[in-house]
């Protein structure tokens, strides 16, 4: 898995600290993790879906994580807010 970006979409998976979702981004060579700490929707994380990947797809490699989390959490922001979404990187 080394240097690539994992996006879990199940509920619940962040439901660790960030500092022991740091050491397993760290620990397994990824550049970055994304998921939801809380249980969600599947309207809504479907939704979500489309659009982290759609922005991995047209920006892969020309921004950093930082950048593309930032973008997702301005365009749509009722939808980051209300899942609760955690971008580790």
């Amino acid at each position: 898995m080394s240097g690539r970006y994992i996006y879990f979409d199940g509920c619940e998976f962040f439901h660790n600290s960030e500092e022991e979702l740091k050491q397993f981004v760290n620990e397994t060579g990824l550049k970055g993790a994304i998921g939801y700490p809380e249980e969600v929707g599947w309207i809504d994380s479907a939704a979500f879906s489309m659009t982290i990947f759609g922005a991995f797809n047209e920006r892969f490699g020309s921004k950093r994580t930082s950048t593309i989390e930032q973008e997702i959490k301005d365009c749509y922001p009722g939808l980051s807010d209300r899942l609760g979404v955690t971008f580790i990187y």
